[in-house]
């Protein structure tokens, strides 16, 4: 990185922990702006911060300019935005700076430093303090397309007005700046965070590894009325912010502890129910895996249905809740699905057809629909109906007709054409990522730089979430001797595995964290991998 200092430099107390941060949209009057305290991070980082208190969608590349070197993701980036960090930049000098955003639209904002500070107590970090004015859309062609974008918006009489408001979401307000929603998205990007120990030498009070207990009174983040209170753990990552954060795997007898409308939530929202995220004030030391007192619903609020929201009208079809997630397009809820539309769907009805299977014909078209099929459900296409096209008839997939907005069938057939779909979708992932088959063997190379291998890790994971057993080899020429390969394979045989996950080539140095030296920071007998292995590092 170059030592070149910048022509003025302000005077920071490089000491404190906290940066409070300006960053200026570049050509655009009146100005759009955040103000923003943030931890040391890396630039990386820097830019995922960047991306939310602005509202950007992080769809395109991005680099950082300083003193004419770009830093970031892409091969043409001359610097890795992820080794590089806050700290060094302003210790160097540059307190002023560019962040390039899509290099097509060319959002240029200005990053400057304004002032380093102490670290207030019972303030979570990064944090918004400020901002003025919405962000632009995406892809509306940068600076000189917003100006355009605004002039088709906000003139009713705009030939373009409808289509604009439309591919923007219906509504766009220029002057509009929440800083409640920014900070709610920092919140979320916390657990991202601070994966390495910055500049500021912040002390974790639980070591990786190390079993905690969830303090009495903490409740579930995104679900109120679950609490945490005495939920056990272990620590898997530290995140070096403020304040220091935790990611917590539960242990086994926590989940068989834990109320049934947790898991029916996490299946919901797609959540992995085996871990969450915990600031260091809501945990205290664990003896035991067992939880003693863990803390127990007293009164579940179960969201309302609203017939507004497509899930939630095919739950009420299927006889769900608001907890439960949609199901899968089995047999039986097929046939749910069906009787609810044998009661709701007026035949004959008018509809377009759309061949996108290998019932019915293969040419688009005028269709009229007369009723359900002899044998109303197919086991690929869902429910079948029975259509005429001119003196033709032959049978069509419901899920294949489009329906004007005016008949009274067009809500229930779209309803019915989402879920087949979203199942559909669900089934494909589910092939695609096939359920792992435990137990599953692991095994790891690492070396003092990316050719020489003198340490193997073997691990065996007994099941989801569980603690993997672990053993190591060291030597040189380790990964090439024979009696070494034998013992490892003995070791996975003796605990049933029959899959096995490798690690590509080495992963990092031989030497341990938190017991080589310390966590979140780099060996010092490895140089090769300064910056790219351990906590601190970029997953």
């Amino acid at each position: 990185m170059a030592k070149k200092k910048s022509k003025t430099r302000k005077a920071l107390d490089l000491a404190l922990p906290i940066y409070k941060v300006k960053i200026t949209l570049q050509h655009i009057n009146p100005s759009i702006w955040r103000r923003v305290q943030t931890n040391d991070c890396s630039l990386d980082e820097l830019h995922d911060i960047i991306q939310v208190c602005m509202g950007w969608e992080d769809e395109h590349m991005y680099a950082f300019v300083i003193d004419d070197e770009e830093f970031g993701r892409s091969s043409e980036a001359e610097y890795d935005s992820r080794y590089v960090r806050l700290s060094e930049v302003v210790e160097e000098g540059h307190i002023c700076f560019r962040y390039d955003y899509d290099f097509g639209d060319d959002w240029r904002h200005t990053i400057d430093i304004e002032k380093t500070l102490p670290a207030e107590e019972g303030v979570r970090y990064p944090r918004c303090v400020k901002g003025g004015r919405t962000c632009p859309p995406e892809n509306c062609g940068g600076p000189y397309g917003y100006p355009y974008f605004l002039e088709k918006t906000q003139d009713p009489e705009h030939e373009e007005h409808e289509d604009a408001l439309e591919w923007v979401g219906d509504e766009f307000d220029p002057e509009e700046f929440d800083l409640d929603e920014v900070n709610e998205g920092l919140r979320h990007l916390h657990r991202w965070l601070g994966r390495r120990k910055g500049k500021h030498g912040l002390k974790a009070a639980f070591a990786k590894g190390a079993l905690v207990r969830v303090k009495p009174g903490v409740v579930h983040e995104q679900y109120a009325d679950i609490p945490l209170g005495g939920w056990v753990g272990k620590v898997k990552r530290i995140g070096w912010l403020t304040p220091i954060g935790y990611a917590v795997h539960w242990t086994k007898p926590t989940l068989d502890q834990a109320h049934p409308v947790f898991f029916k939530r996490c299946q919901r929202d797609e959540v992995k129910p085996y871990k969450y995220w915990l600031d260091e004030d809501q945990l205290e030391e664990a003896s035991d895996p067992t939880p003693v007192a863990m803390e127990q619903p007293t009164n579940i609020v179960t969201r309302p249905l609203a017939t507004d929201d497509p899930d939630d009208r095919i739950r009420m079809v299927l006889g769900l809740t608001g907890d439960e997630g949609l199901p899968k397009a089995e047999e039986q809820t097929q046939r749910q699905f069906l009787d609810y539309l044998r009661t709701h769907l007026s035949f004959p009805f008018k509809a377009d057809y759309w061949p996108a299977s290998t019932l019915g014909p293969d040419k688009s078209g005028k269709v009229t629909i007369l009723g359900f099929a002899e044998s109303p459900l197919d086991r690929k296409e869902g429910v079948v109906c029975e259509a005429r096209r001119g003196k033709h008839e032959f049978q069509v997939p419901l899920a294949g007709l489009q329906v004007g907005e005016d008949d009274p069938n067009c809500q229930y057939v779209e309803d019915y054409t989402y879920w087949l779909w979203e199942a559909q979708e669900y089934d494909e992932e589910d092939d695609a990522v096939e359920s792992p088959q435990f137990p599953i063997g692991t095994i790891a190379y690492y070396g003092p730089d990316d050719k020489t291998t003198t340490k193997i890790v073997a691990g065996v994971i007994k099941e989801e979430g569980a603690e993997p057993i672990i053993k190591r080899w060291m030597a040189t020429g380790v990964a090439t001797d024979p009696k070494i390969q034998n013992e490892i394979d003995r070791f996975l045989k003796k605990h049933g595995v029959t899959r096995v996950g490798m690690s590509a080539g080495n992963m990092g140095c031989p030497h341990e964290e938190g017991e080589d030296f310390p966590v979140g920071g780099d060996c010092p007998f490895c140089p090769y991998w300064k910056g790219k292995q351990g906590s601190g590092a970029k997953e």
